[in-house]
């Protein structure tokens, strides 16, 4: 290969950006903490304190489960190590078609491996949650990147109904 020989390579890669519509089911969403604004008996001071809301409802451990596996495969085929149907039992029909126009080309820069998954209640209805928001780490040859979406109670089971990934 000679110097003046020029090598296009595609540095960056469209985001799939999905939220679906919201649906408006009645459930409440409560905020772990509220500010609350007080006056002070000193005049013209104002201090912010911290309310304590009622105690969120920890996420499910099948919810935990689902998600860990789904966003597992979800690299796997941004990796093509999977074939992309194999991810329409575990998104909505619409997120699946958002997820279709990923591009088609082979990664060079390493496997995807997943880190870390948190989540935490969104929607809950008779105690129990009905919706959660995952939020992930995972790294690609040395550098770390991070995944967000929702998974919600649909037909009895899990599936994501928004997914993002930086």
């Amino acid at each position: 290969m000679t110097a003046s020989t020029r090598i296009d390579v595609d540095l960056t890669a469209p985001i799939v950006d999905y939220e679906p519509a919201p649906i408006e089911t009645g459930a409440t969403v409560r905020a772990p903490k509220r500010l609350q604004v007080v006056a002070d008996p000193e005049p013209g001071c104002v201090t912010a304190s911290a309310v304590d809301a009622p105690p969120e409802v920890a996420p499910p451990t099948p919810a935990l489960m689902f998600a860990d596996a789904a966003l597992r495969r979800v690299l796997e085929v941004s990796d093509r190590r999977r074939p992309m149907a194999q991810l329409r039992p575990l998104v909505t029909p619409t997120l699946f078609d958002a997820m279709s126009s990923w591009p088609r080309h082979t990664r060079t820069d390493g496997t995807a491996a997943l880190r870390r998954v948190r989540m935490r209640t969104a929607r809950e209805r008779d105690g129990l949650p009905t919706a959660v928001e995952v939020f992930a780490t995972f790294s690609r040859g040395p550098r770390l990147h991070a995944a967000a979406g929702r998974i919600e109670m649909l037909g009895g089971r899990w599936q994501f109904v928004a997914l993002q990934l930086g």
